[in-house]
């Protein structure tokens, strides 16, 4: 006798279920294994360096992916040195070594980050870095500055307002600092508290290596001295300090100028692009030969293939849509603005 044979279907249905089943092991194989490693990962405590000098280990000890808190070791001993704290700032002031931590009550104290001692308790709301040997603290919504042991220098006395907070370094240098008054305007004072240069300004930057400050008054940017004297009045749209030079941003062009105040590039930007000339539903984009797109902080603007700005490089999107019509979107705006091929706002309908 000979064995029955299954019928072809049946075959083939047994077949791919087969298939699935062994299909299905391996995927729950696979994910067995994947809840294995990620149980034992969560369940274990992780150790890595955070930060080190000749001296130190600040290390960080973290359950699974969960930080649980930092310690600062011994480099040698290995032995702790601080009790736990759950952050700190690594950058000092050049001559100061005092930098801000928070403990783990999330009140803002002081590190010496080259021995690792928590030298002033966690104590305070907000708290920046040492400079010129003096740290800003926060108490009752009010700034003032501590000495290394902890003593008032200057009570705190000058409303904080949460912009300035988290905009303002509250740093001295060369005994002066950025203050700001009850109304959240700019000033400068001295290392007594006295204001040497009167608030008035939106904002202050600290001084640059040739001890020259940004300045920013009614929206507009200007650059100050020091000591708070007007070198170039607030008529820009933005400055930045490009580490030995300024960049200079008016009506969409943006130029370079270095610390004498000499333009070096009358036009320069951060990025260009080219410009598609309009086509039919079918046809190809082709690039247009007279001009480019050109970008300032991720605002675009036209220029001609001579290198001149037509149209100011101030809004979201610039796009062709003729051949001598340009339509540009402003920012936080539905409508359009259109441009000539001579960079003149022109009303569309006028354009033949």
């Amino acid at each position: 006798m000979t064995k029955k044979q299954l019928n072809p279907t049946w075959r083939i249905i047994c077949i791919c279920a087969l298939s699935l089943l062994a299909l299905a092991a391996t995927v729950f194989t696979s994910y067995a294994i994947y809840r294995a490693e990620k149980d034992d990962y969560e369940k274990w405590e992780h150790v890595y360096d955070e930060y080190s000098n000749e001296q130190i280990i600040i290390k960080q000890f973290q359950k699974g992916y969960d930080k649980l808190y930092l310690r600062t070791y011994n480099r040698i001993t290995n032995k702790p040195i601080s009790e736990k704290f759950d952050w700190f700032s690594s950058r000092c002031s050049l001559g100061d070594s005092l930098v801000v931590y928070s403990d783990m009550k999330n009140k803002r104290g002081y590190l010496n980050i080259n021995t690792g001692e928590l030298v002033i308790k966690g104590t305070y709301k907000h708290a920046w870095n040492f400079s010129d040997g003096l740290g800003a603290v926060v108490v009752d919504d009010k700034v003032g500055f501590i000495n290394p042991q902890g003593e008032w220098i200057i009570p705190c006395q000058f409303p904080v307002s949460r912009n300035a907070i988290y905009n303002i370094g509250f740093a001295f240098h060369d005994s002066l600092c950025v203050m700001t008054n009850e109304s959240d305007l700019c000033g400068l004072i001295n290392r007594s508290g006295e204001w040497i240069l009167q608030p008035q300004y939106d904002r202050i930057w600290n001084p640059n290596k040739v001890h020259q400050r940004i300045y920013q008054h009614e929206g507009k940017y200007g650059i100050m001295d020091l000591y708070g004297q007007i070198l170039i009045p607030a008529t820009y749209d933005e400055i930045q300090d490009e580490d030995g030079v300024y960049l200079v941003i008016n009506n969409g062009v943006m130029s370079s100028m270095d610390y004498s105040f000499r333009i070096i590039n009358p036009f320069i930007c951060t990025g260009t692009d080219v410009v598609s000339l309009p086509s039919g539903a079918y046809e190809e984009e082709v690039t247009s030969k007279e001009f480019v797109k050109y970008y300032i902080n991720q605002r675009e603007g036209i220029m001609n293939a001579h290198g001149k700005a037509i149209i100011p490089a101030i809004y979201y999107y610039v796009v062709m849509v003729s051949e001598h019509l340009f339509k540009a979107q402003p920012l936080h705006s539905d409508i359009w603005v259109f441009y000539d091929t001579n960079g003149n706002i022109v009303n569309p309908a006028q354009i033949k």
